[in-house]
């Protein structure tokens, strides 16, 4: 059989036919290539099929087979995330992978974002919300003492602060007063009065001023004056003496109303048979507290005595100095018992006395009546 001779155009498109041919079935035949994982999800090989990143972790890039955890300072809300976002201000993230940032408490504050700790409010500031960005400096009449505090605390009694940002407050000096909490500045004593560092108050001297306490001197004869003992010459005599702080002005125990004994002197006649060695000079009364001495009287004691008890006080003075003097008169009135032979006698004369006279009235009515 003769050869044929065919067109190359010919064997071109036959030879193309059997390669599309084969390239159909072997596309047919082979699995299809498997797509990258994309940002936000994974696999064990990063090809599909792939999972969404979980709460706290982010992927970046595609093709990922692992998960990345936010850093701390950092945090991711949601699953499927590509990227963790830093905690914004007057909050931190602590620990990695977080899902959530954490609010600054009371007390402290956060001032930058992607923070991985709250900062501590420093002294004389504070912060008195959670979440907060900055903290607040004290106000003059306050102070803060310590870091981390939510509240400023207020100046007490007897001090004072006159700047912001303060960390404690001042005494007031001597000779001034602070009588209010909060204040900013401290007030001088009126005249005549003085204070210690750190008064609420002054101490009142001779002239009755505003705004001053004092102690007050009381006892159990008042404030003075002239008073007759019950006396029985036959033994010695005991009486009590009690003296005491009458002031309630502060509420407590304090120099500015401590009432100073700083002595006590006897004068007048028959002085000396009085005996007030219990009395101890220099005793301190606070408000309301109150000291008893016993004195006696020795039975010699002339007739018509009249002896004064002069207590040194420091009322209307500086404590523990001179000021006010209470003067006490004491003058004895004779309760004499008599001795028991005489008492018998006494008696018997009543009696004899009363009968008698009894009898008289009975016969005379008897008498009467006939």
């Amino acid at each position: 059989m003769p050869l044929i001779n065919r067109p190359p155009t010919i064997k071109l498109y036959c030879t193309s036919l059997v390669m599309a041919i084969i390239s159909f079935i072997l596309q047919d035949a082979l699995p299809a290539s498997a797509a990258p994982c994309q940002p936000g999800t994974f696999s064990n090989d990063g090809q599909a099929p792939c999972q969404n990143a979980p709460l706290g972790f982010y992927v970046p890039n595609a093709g990922a087979t692992v998960a990345t955890a936010a850093s701390p300072g950092f945090f991711v809300p949601t699953t499927g995330a590509s990227a963790a976002t830093a905690a914004p201000l007057g909050s931190f993230v602590s620990t990695a992978g977080a899902s959530t940032a954490t609010l600054a408490s009371p007390g402290f504050f956060v001032p930058t974002t992607g923070a991985s700790a709250a900062t501590a409010a420093p002294l004389g500031s504070f912060v008195s919300t959670a979440g907060a960005s900055t903290a607040t400096l004290a106000t003059p009449g306050f102070f803060v003492p310590t870091t981390g505090a939510s509240a400023a605390t207020a100046a007490p009694l007897g001090s004072f602060v006159s700047t912001s940002g303060a960390s404690f407050a001042t005494l007031s000096p001597a000779g001034f007063y602070v009588p209010t909490i909060g204040s900013i500045a401290a007030i001088v004593c009126p005249n005549d009065s003085t204070s210690i560092i750190g008064s609420p108050a002054c101490r009142q001297g001779l002239i009755n001023a505003p705004s001053t306490v004092s102690p007050i001197f009381n006892s159990n004869y008042g404030t003075g004056g002239l008073y007759t003992l019950a006396y029985d010459p036959n033994v010695t005599n005991t009486y009590v003496f009690n003296i005491f702080n009458a002031s309630s002005d502060l509420g407590y125990s304090s120099p500015l109303t401590d009432l100073s004994l700083l002595n006590l002197t006897l004068s007048g006649t028959g002085s000396n048979f009085y005996n007030t060695s219990n009395f101890v000079s220099g005793t301190v009364l606070g408000e309301g507290e109150n000291f008893s001495f016993q004195f006696t009287i020795d039975p010699s004691l002339p007739n018509n005595s009249l002896v004064t008890f002069d207590f040194s006080t420091d009322q209307f003075a500086a404590f523990g100095t001179p000021g006010q003097t209470f003067s006490f008169s004491f003058q004895t009135n004779n309760v004499s018992v008599p001795e028991p032979r005489n008492a018998i006698a006494i008696l018997g004369a009543t009696f004899v006395v009363t009968c008698g006279g009894r009898l008289k009235r009975e016969l005379s009515n008897r008498f009467s009546k006939k």
